[in-house]
């Protein structure tokens, strides 16, 4: 690493510390900046974010299917560095996060409730509640991370580039733009991806934090502190990450991921087993089919509400935002762990595994809860719109008093490990940034950009405001979406010549 490329990290660290202060002591102020910067974003790129990541799902469907999914992650003979399981699990791990434990059984029943589609009768709604959320969480989510590894990768594997933006771009870009030019590009592009990890991954690990005190408060007897609780939240994570980024990625990143992917799937099962298999497998393929049937009018056009893009820009355009704004951080990390795939190995698991997973997931959280709400005069639907936190445990509640119980503790247990898997691999990723992409960057490294995140994260939760946080949050996106489409360009034209020489 250069001396230059160290002190502009060392600037993007001062400069992101300040901003982060700004918010913190100046909420108001910050919640209205980037709010306003925010709105704008929605109101003026809205469509074009949406456009984006349709093209960049198209993009995965051709290299699925077309000839460029035979280019190897590396040397043409190289297997794969991790097994599928391990594989599967930290990508699932970094790019979902704590989000699916409530919104499994909240976003469903909110669209449930709350139709975007007036006219539906009550199964037709259900369908609806189900298509729309796996629009949410499904295919275009994926294929934002899909790409945003892919460049990375690419160039790291198959021309020795740093596992950053700036080697993408540096390799990618040359006889376009001169190396001083190309030079500069990459550093902004390195310091652009590090403000949008640490602000995405800390406004995210604040709302997750919120989301764990109110399991807990729920799962304990007596009211408990919000800050104290979070404190305390927030030290167990911070002990919990470090312990498991210092480890390294082939241990502590690796097992807390497996662990974390089956953790889930026995609640999945267990879930199954209390509550029947009718109401998840009708959700299962009713919401399925109902996802694919709108697919293509929902991937072109906002989906107008009333005749306003409102709904739109405060879910679809907001996922996407806050998809993309993890895309830096989720892309170099699956980058990282896929050396040694095909392209088309790899865009099928990326874009394949976890959306399959995820659709699965909501038809069993999402489907039992509408069934039980559908069956029991709305209590769940009620309790939703008041807050989006309440219904799930309500739901395990009905379950009887031991299984209620069990199934409260082993979701804040999930819900934990999802907060800890996103954090070490932030951590990990961050250090990367900071040392031109080393693969094993050194511990202090890890742990500083680390705790710089927590530490936002602590400052967030101190002014508590919700609005604060998601501004902060999907803060880099459309920075972030801008560099991406340059990546694009510039993997496009690299890959194209590899394949012509190959002729």
């Amino acid at each position: 690493m250069s001396r230059l490329e160290r002190t502009a990290m060392g600037v993007a660290a001062v400069v992101i510390g300040v901003a982060g202060l700004y918010v913190l002591i100046f909420p108001d102020q910050a919640t209205r900046l980037i709010g306003g910067a925010t709105a704008w974003s929605m109101a003026v790129l809205g469509t074009p974010v949406l456009w984006l990541s349709t093209g960049l799902l198209l993009l995965c469907f051709w290299l699925i299917l077309g000839p460029w999914g035979r280019l190897r992650l590396g040397a043409e003979d190289e297997a794969p560095e991790f097994g599928l399981l391990s594989w599967v699990s930290m990508l699932f791990a970094a790019g979902m996060g704590s989000g699916l434990v409530f919104w499994g059984v909240a976003e469903p029943l909110m669209h449930f409730a709350s139709p975007p589609v007036p006219g539906l009768d009550e199964a037709g709604r259900v369908r609806m509640a189900l298509a729309v959320t796996n629009f949410h969480w499904g295919l275009h989510a994926w294929a934002i991370y899909a790409i945003a590894g892919l460049v990375v990768a690419w160039f790291a594997y198959r021309h020795a580039a740093p596992e950053t933006p700036s080697g993408a771009l540096d390799v990618g870009l040359r006889g376009w733009i001169p190396n001083p030019a190309r030079r500069w590009i990459g550093i902004v592009a390195n310091v652009l991806a590090t403000g949008a990890v640490v602000f995405g991954v800390g406004g995210s690990l604040a709302n997750g934090t919120i989301l764990l005190h109110t399991g807990l408060d729920r799962m304990t007897p007596g009211e408990l502190p919000s800050m104290a609780s979070y404190a305390v939240i927030l030290v167990a994570m911070t002990l919990a990450f470090l312990a498991s980024a210092s480890s390294g990625l082939s241990r502590g990143i690796r097992w807390l991921s497996v662990t974390n992917f089956l953790l889930a799937i026995v609640l999945l099962v267990l879930l199954l087993a209390v509550t029947g298999v009718d109401a998840a497998w009708t959700a299962l393929v009713d919401g399925s089919l109902e996802y694919l049937r709108m697919l293509p009018a929902w991937s072109l056009a906002p989906l107008e509400v009333n005749g306003s893009r409102a709904w739109a820009e405060g879910w679809t355009i907001t996922y996407l935002l806050w998809w993309i704004a993890w895309a830096p951080f989720v892309g170099i990390f699956i980058a990282r762990i896929s050396r040694g795939r095909t392209v088309r190995a790899y865009v099928l698991g990326v874009l394949g595994v976890p959306v399959v997973f995820s659709i699965i997931w909501f038809a069993v959280l999402g489907g039992g809860a509408t069934a039980f709400d559908r069956a029991n005069d709305g209590v769940l639907s009620a309790a939703v719109l008041l807050d989006y936190t309440e219904p799930v445990f309500l739901w395990f509640d009905t379950m009887g008093s031991a299984a209620g119980v069990f199934f409260g503790w082993v979701s804040c247990v999930l819900l934990f490990v999802f907060l800890v898997t996103s954090a070490d691999s932030a951590a990990y990723v961050l250090g990367m940034l900071a040392h031109h992409g080393n693969p094993e960057p050194p511990n202090r490294s890890k742990l500083l950009w680390g705790s710089m995140t927590v530490v936002l994260a602590a400052g967030l939760l101190a002014r508590d405001s919700a609005d604060v946080i998601k501004s902060v949050a999907i803060a880099g996106a459309i920075p972030y979406a801008s560099l991406l489409v340059i990546q694009l360009v510039a993997w496009w034209r690299s890959a194209a010549l590899h394949v012509r020489e190959a002729a």
